[in-house]
């Protein structure tokens, strides 16, 4: 069950390259080749978006930021609940998105994770995705011991990896 949101814009690949919406102050379009496609194809206006719902969890509660300062996050709340099962419920409900994305804050800060807000929104019929802080191989293995029932997709995030080399080693063991 996909939700599909029909948008009316024009395809960016019709975008000019010097158009302020393409181009960087950092970056010279003159030694790139166009990739204008007006001339032969018709701009799609028939696109599809999944929309993801995204549950940033911190301290047993689903919070809401801005500018990634999270001594600044509030709980979210529907209507007078701020219990994250009425707020994952609401979520799905409202999207029947076949997916959605848990950031879980506390694990990012190298705090345990959060197992039971996990298995709660993982009751759901959708696919959890979920980014905890995995820094190497060995960390991304306990957190599968823990939580691996519920996720469907490992987030790995370049702010969390210990090294560079725990790429590769993940990418070989994961794979794509």
């Amino acid at each position: 069950r996909r939700r599909q949101i029909q948008a009316n814009s024009p395809s960016r690949e019709n975008v000019p390259m010097s158009s302020p919406n393409r181009s960087s102050p950092n970056r010279s379009s003159t030694n790139r080749p166009s990739t204008n496609r007006s001339a032969t194809a018709p701009p799609s206006t028939d696109r599809t978006i999944d929309v993801v719902p995204v549950f940033d969890i911190l301290d047993g509660l689903v919070v809401r930021g801005m500018g990634g300062d999270r001594s600044t996050y509030k709980p979210v709340s529907i209507g007078d609940s701020s219990s994250p099962r009425a707020i994952a419920e609401h979520l799905y409900n409202a999207v029947k998105s076949p997916t959605c994305y848990v950031a879980d804050l506390d694990a990012l800060s190298g705090r345990p994770l959060q197992v039971d807000l996990i298995e709660i929104i993982a009751e759901l019929p959708w696919e959890l995705w979920l980014d905890a802080g995995v820094g190497c191989l060995a960390q991304h293995q306990q957190h599968v011991d823990v939580v691996g029932r519920f996720v469907s997709r490992w987030i790995v995030a370049l702010e969390s990896l210990e090294s560079t080399s725990a790429v590769r080693q993940l990418g070989e063991t994961l794979g794509s």
